[in-house]
């Protein structure tokens, strides 16, 4: 029990403070990307008809609030993952190692997924939201595995096999919209992808770096 607690600490405290460092960079960076194609939507014809009761945050407060919570609970469920597989598996780690894996989590959770669908602002066209989600979900997974066996497995097969896992889902697809048509200008499209990769890589270089050091300090500690 007492394992189980510094591992959930350990998570709470990275997450938590590496979820707060990326909500102030988002607020630098994707943010105002953001309010910039939400005035290009809201020029678009029949845009005031399409979901006339959606509720979203307002500009200000309420933004910036759900921002720091979205990211903060979504930093504490990643570092939750990687604390959780180092227990498990009874890794050695320290910061370096730990930053190490924030690499591959980054490889896995945005990378990868980014190159069949690129983080989307309002006003892009996109397929349906269930196939989005899936094959999401499917790459990650299927991105995550494919770097263990690559790195870890000493059989030729298996890396041969999570290679293949690697390229499958980019073979088969990410699901397109039929219309691909945007009123949204091409810069302020590569513009928000730099800067949600960008600020991805550094959430999760502290993220891994911080979960890293917090378990070797708290293993010491034991």
């Amino acid at each position: 029990m007492a394992a189980f607690r510094r591992l959930i600490f350990v998570a709470v405290c990275a997450g938590g403070l590496a979820g707060l460092g990326v909500a102030g960079l988002h607020q630098l960076t994707t943010v105002p990307l953001i309010l910039a194609a939400e005035s290009f939507e809201s020029n678009e014809p029949g845009h005031a008809h399409l979901e006339p009761h959606a509720w979203k945050p307002q500009t200000g407060f309420q933004r910036i609030t759900a921002t720091a919570v979205t990211d903060i609970l979504a930093g504490i469920a990643f570092a939750l993952i990687l604390v959780a597989i180092w227990g498990w598996q009874d890794v050695k780690i320290d910061p370096w190692r730990g930053a190490l894996w924030g690499i591959g989590g980054f490889l896995a959770v945005n990378v990868a997924p980014s190159l069949g669908l690129p983080p989307e602002l309002p006003g892009s066209q996109t397929a349906a939201l269930p196939a989005r989600q899936l094959w999401w979900i499917v790459t990650v997974i299927l991105t995550a595995a494919s770097l263990s066996g690559l790195l870890l497995a000493k059989s030729i097969g298996v890396r041969l096999l999570a290679l293949g896992g690697l390229l499958l889902p980019h073979l088969v697809g990410a699901p397109q919209p039929a219309v691909t048509d945007t009123l949204l200008p091409g810069e302020l499209l590569t513009r928000f992808h730099v800067a949600v990769l960008g600020t991805s890589a550094a959430f999760w270089l502290v993220l891994g770096g911080l979960s890293g050091w917090l378990m070797a300090k708290n293993n010491r500690g034991a």
